[in-house]
Formats: C-alpha cells, sequence, structure tokens
C-alpha cells in the first residue's frame, strides 16, 4: 500500500527527479531529467521482478535514508509504448496537452494492473543515472564516486526538505552517496538497459 505522504513530504522528506523500485528490499532510484528515460526504464525494471516506489519524485526520508513508496504507477510516451508489448492491453490513454509534443506522455498502466507488487520503505543499495543516447551500441554502466554522485543528486533535487537547513540536506545527501553504489549508464534500448541494471544488482 502506498501511505499518503502529503501532509508532512515537504517537511521530513527529501525529493529528487527519479524513478525507484527495488529488488530483495534494496531500493534502486534512477534520478534525471526529463527525456532521460527514468519512467522506461522503471517499466522496464517492474517487469523483471522489482517492486513498485516511484516513478517521477522519489521520496527519501531525511533520518533514515529510506525510499518510500510514492505515486500511482508508470507513463509512457508514444515512442516508448512499443518497447512493451506485453502491457499493451494493461495501458490507460492520457489526453494530449500539445498534439505536436513528441515528449507527451500518452499512456498510464498501475503495479495493479501489471500484478506487480508494491515495496516497503526501504533503503537505497544503487542509484543510476540514465543518459538515453540512441546510437549507443550497447548499454554501458559506469562507477561514480561518491562525490560526483552527490553533485548528479543535488542536480536532480526537487527539495531537500523543510525541517532541515541547507547544510543539514547536504549531508542527507552526501550519506546517501556513501552509503549506495552509484553508475552513469548509457544507452540507447530500454530493455537491454533494464537488463545490464538487473544484472548489476543480482551480481550484488
Amino acid at each position: 500500500m502506498i501511505a499518503d505522504l502529503a501532509p508532512t513530504i515537504d517537511r521530513r522528506y527529501a525529493q529528487f527527479h527519479a524513478g525507484a523500485i527495488s529488488v530483495c528490499q534494496r531500493g534502486i532510484m534512477l534520478p534525471g531529467p526529463r527525456r532521460c528515460g527514468k519512467s522506461v526504464l522503471t517499466l522496464g525494471l517492474l517487469l523483471k521482478g522489482g517492486l513498485y516506489l516511484s516513478e517521477d519524485v522519489a521520496v527519501l526520508e531525511h533520518r533514515s535514508l529510506r525510499l518510500m513508496p510514492y505515486g500511482e504507477g508508470v507513463s509512457l510516451r508514444r515512442d516508448a509504448i512499443a518497447l512493451f508489448p506485453e502491457v499493451m492491453g494493461l495501458l490507460s490513454g492520457i489526453p494530449a496537452d500539445e498534439e505536436d509534443d513528441p515528449y507527451q506522455q500518452v499512456a498510464f498502466t498501475s503495479p495493479d494492473r501489471l500484478g506487480i507488487g508494491i515495496s516497503g520503505p526501504c533503503r537505497v543499495g544503487m542509484i543510476v543515472f540514465p543518459t538515453f543516447a540512441a546510437r549507443a551500441p550497447a548499454s554501458e554502466l559506469m562507477p561514480l564516486s561518491a562525490g560526483q554522485a552527490v553533485l548528479r543528486l543535488l542536480e536532480n533535487g526537487i527539495s531537500l526538505g523543510e525541517d532541515i537547513d541547507v547544510d543539514r540536506g547536504l549531508d542527507v545527501v552526501i550519506a546517501l552517496a556513501k552509503k549506495a553504489d552509484s553508475y552513469s549508464l548509457i544507452y540507447g534500448d530500454a530493455r537491454d538497459a533494464s537488463e545490464t541494471i538487473m544484472q548489476r544488482i543480482n551480481a550484488g
């Protein structure tokens, strides 16, 4: 069950532009800007056995550094739908805001429809920063230092929370980067990228 975090989300939690799933109680964050593929990679990892945490906004509790389940499901662009034919009958349409926007999200599905479980709160074990490159020959995960991860998390931060000052908020991000394994991902095929990420997760 996804808890209602709305009354306290701006105070007790840090928020990042990121998808998130869990595998064996290990949280995986996918931070990145719009159009980097957060949603399609989240769906790909869910279809490979992950549990749902969030699609677009990852929520992290300050004190425990645990990811919290947040959101309702996964929204997809038109070009992403064809990558996952197995979910075609499980999608609902989203009215288009701009007919000529190729990046418009046009379909939605939920964990319930997919038959996928929702994760409980869990600590972050891996952070993957995806970059889509259409001509990438194969998906490649490249390790990042904790310092590099801090900078990229801050780039994708929405809010560090009103209950803490800037220094404490930075401490939270640094602690997260030190505890998790961080990678940069260059990919051109979302299914291949999801498999690459899952292989790294299973390798421990």
